[in-house]
């Protein structure tokens, strides 16, 4: 009897198939929209003292470096660039209640 992998279930299949679906939906906004910036997080969130930038959740709280979401101003799929003036540190509510909203 043969036995079936979760990771070859077809539910599970199909996620990877969205998941690589939506990188190169990215990756081809970053260089269809303009300049594309080799950004450094750790940089960003040092520029940013280590707060949020977003504030529509949280009060511009300190975000540790490893729960920081890279935000950017400008969404890419708004017309935004993936570059230094475009980007900003962010926590998770924020960053996701704002979603792809300028």
């Amino acid at each position: 009897m043969q036995q079936i992998r979760a990771s070859d279930s077809p539910l599970h299949l199909r996620h990877n198939e969205i998941q690589a679906n939506a990188f190169q939906k990215r990756k081809g906004l970053k260089m269809t929209n303009g300049p594309v910036d080799n950004i450094d997080r750790r940089a960003v969130w040092g520029r940013d003292e280590g707060h949020c930038r977003i504030g529509l959740v949280c009060d511009c709280d300190f975000v540790p470096f490893e729960e920081m979401h890279l935000d950017h101003v400008i969404p890419l799929s708004k017309g935004g660039t993936h570059t230094w003036n475009n980007v900003q540190t962010g926590c998770k509510p924020c960053n996701l209640s704002k979603a792809a909203k300028i």
